[in-house]
């Protein structure tokens, strides 16, 4: 009768010890939070909006991700893929390739400038990512494409529960 509690003991310790590396690994690794702080995203996302991002998918047009541009954390949607050709023209329209992009998120067309070229051939691994408040939004209008290995990832899930 004692060996069996002995293993259950073991057992149990076992579990308790690992569950809490499960989740650092899981935070860390795969899948993290992040609290939306800023004007860029509206009416997608909110400052106050708590969103989970995945750190292990793939990046396709149209998906809003979370990345670091000099020392702070962002969340735009991705436009532009490497490789393409973006233009974006000052009546609010963005051209993939010479194509004009649909964007059903947007629920106006802005009008505005951009402060780098507006027309841009995106190099290897380089993304160009505008938010869905065209005429607020900080994005690659102001500061250029950004590199592969500065996003953390795509925002799987909006936490709207966790709002007061």
């Amino acid at each position: 009768m004692k060996k069996r509690y002995k293993v259950l003991l073991v057992f149990t310790l076992g579990l308790l010890l690992s569950a809490p590396l499960t989740i650092i690994g899981i935070r860390i690794f795969i899948i993290a939070p992040y609290y939306v702080d800023g004007v860029s995203m509206e009416p997608t996302y909110v400052t106050g909006d708590y969103i989970l991002a995945n750190k292990l998918s793939g990046y396709e047009r149209g998906d809003v991700v979370v990345f670091e541009n000099v020392n702070k954390i962002l969340v735009l949607r991705i436009v532009g893929l490497p490789g393409e050709e973006v233009y974006v023209h000052d009546d609010g329209n963005v051209y993939i390739n010479g194509e004009i992009l649909d964007e059903p998120y947007l629920e106006d067309r802005p009008v505005y400038e951009t402060l780098i070229p507006p027309d841009i051939i995106l190099g290897d691994d380089r993304y160009y990512l505008l938010g869905d408040n065209r005429d607020t939004s900080y994005d690659s209008r102001a500061f250029g494409s950004i590199h592969k290995k500065y996003l953390i990832g795509k925002i799987i899930l909006k936490l709207d529960w966790l709002k007061n």
